[in-house]
């Protein structure tokens, strides 16, 4: 996860306070949001085209091109009224938690 961090700009600092503040347990449940489920499936499929075009790095878990492609995506919300990037809405995240 660090490095997916660092290579879609995030300093080592904030991945080290989002690395501190996470919690010690957690919990899964069902998704029952049909549009979450889709954005989530349209998101695998889009690794899956990087990862068959751009190649699958044998040496490491996380393959950091396929999340810097991923961060890349536009997220909409309301019907496209409010549109950003996954990684502008993690920074906002960590602003709230980490100040």
């Amino acid at each position: 996860m660090m490095n997916a961090m660092l290579g879609v700009g995030f300093t080592p600092e904030e991945v080290d306070s989002y690395i501190q503040v996470q919690p010690a347990k957690l919990t899964f449940n069902k998704t029952k949001n049909r549009t979450l489920v889709a954005r989530l499936n349209k998101a695998v499929e889009s690794v899956d085209v990087v990862m068959s075009t751009d190649g699958y790095n044998d040496d490491h878990i996380e393959q950091v091109h396929a999340s810097i492609f991923c961060n890349q995506y536009l997220v909409c919300e309301d019907n496209y009224k409010k549109c950003y990037e996954p990684k502008d809405k993690l920074r906002e995240y960590l602003e709230l938690f980490l100040d």
